[in-house]
């Protein structure tokens, strides 16, 4: 009977075994984009951009902007002053419409929930709209994800980068004041996360995302290093950098489509974020009589094709 019992052990072992080497193994049925976040490089803005233009904004009598943030729909550009409380909307080439108090930036851009006034924790969901579809992600996450009218999540894509992936760990905070709130989450954040991504665009051709390394700084107000990352997904290749090879630098909040890349730069800013030598004639002309107290410029990063 011992021996029986034995003998059916083994058939059993054997045949857990044989199952187990049958099993296929899942594959991620979802890209995974690889990125060394220790490759920041300057870049020839020709890889990226072949033109820049300039669009001036008509200035309203009595109207001053202070830190205006831009939307764009049905190509209008729409300004929200969020210290002024004043929304500015302005035609296709940069002609005076309207301006109310109300604040409708976030339903003019219907395709990103990085709306900067809106934002209060690191555990905010972030996205953007691609392609009838919201990609979804934490600033401190590598997984980008659809939910849908159940909340159920999708993984669309994941980043990897490599030593600096963060473990899928779940974080939570206790409940306090706001400002104690978000001085904790900071704090966690540059203590256990060697980056913090923002501002995530897509178009056909290009994954955008602003990186903040953050090299877990003993204090979250030292230094950190932004860069840009460009990742082309039909070549599986990427550019991440900090500015290109010219000394030109890119702003931090851009919109993005297949086209051009559109930011706001004030007078300021002018020669950080656009290079002159780079202007058509028309362009020329703009930058040259920009004066300190004009709205900012509409600046279009034309994409090389």
């Amino acid at each position: 009977m011992k021996i029986n019992w034995i003998i059916l052990c083994v058939v059993l072992l054997a045949a857990c075994r044989k199952e187990k080497e049958q099993t296929p193994v899942v594959e991620a049925t979802y890209p995974v984009y690889k990125v060394d976040l220790d490759a920041v490089d300057s870049v020839d803005i020709k890889e990226l951009f072949s033109a820049i233009e300039l669009i001036p904004l008509q200035k309203k009598a009595g109207y001053t902007m202070t830190s205006p943030q831009l939307g764009l729909y049905k190509e209008n550009y729409y300004l929200w002053d969020d210290t002024e409380k004043r929304m500015f909307c302005f035609g296709p080439f940069g002609n005076f419409k309207y301006v109310t108090k109300e604040d409708r930036l976030k339903s003019v851009n219907r395709n990103s929930t990085s709306h900067r006034s809106r934002r209060l924790s690191i555990l905010d969901q972030l996205g953007y709209r691609y392609q009838k579809e919201w990609y979804l992600y934490q600033t401190f996450r590598t997984e980008v994800y659809h939910l849908d009218k159940d909340g159920k999540k999708t993984t669309a894509y994941r980043w990897d980068f490599g030593k600096y992936n963060e473990k899928d760990t779940v974080v939570r905070f206790q409940k306090q004041a706001l400002y104690d709130l978000v001085e904790e989450q900071q704090q966690w954040l540059h203590e256990n996360s060697a980056f913090a991504l923002n501002e995530a665009k897509e178009n056909g051709q290009y994954i955008y995302v602003s990186v903040e390394r953050i090299y877990k700084r003993a204090h979250r107000w030292d230094f950190a290093q932004g860069v840009h990352l460009f990742y082309d997904k039909e070549r599986q290749d990427y550019k991440l950098f900090k500015h290109f090879n010219n000394g030109m630098y890119l702003p931090g909040e851009m919109r993005m489509d297949d086209t051009c890349m559109t930011a706001l730069v004030d007078y300021g800013n002018l020669q950080r974020f656009v290079n002159r030598d780079l202007l058509d004639v028309k362009g020329k002309r703009v930058y040259d009589r920009m004066k300190s107290d004009d709205y900012p410029l509409v600046v279009k990063y034309i994409f090389t094709k």
